[in-house]
């Protein structure tokens, strides 16, 4: 089973110590969006941090789909 994640930045010490962004992905845009946005996060905010989360809300079933109404 797969669950969604959550995308947190946090911005690091100073003035920007008790700021945080979060946006809830699915796991594998959550470390596309890692990847890609922590070299330019962390350039502006050096003591800030990028990681991804995992939440405990399913974002896919394992369970299989209902059988379609005209299929035999």
């Amino acid at each position: 089973m797969t669950f969604w994640t959550l995308l947190v930045l946090t911005y690091g010490a100073g003035q920007w110590a008790d700021y945080q962004s979060a946006v809830v992905l699915p796991p594998a845009a959550c470390e596309q969006a890692l990847r890609a946005a922590a070299g330019p996060f962390l350039k502006i905010f050096p003591d800030g941090a990028v990681q991804c989360v995992p939440l405990g809300i399913p974002y896919s079933s394992p369970r299989p789909k209902a059988r379609p109404e005209g299929l035999k």
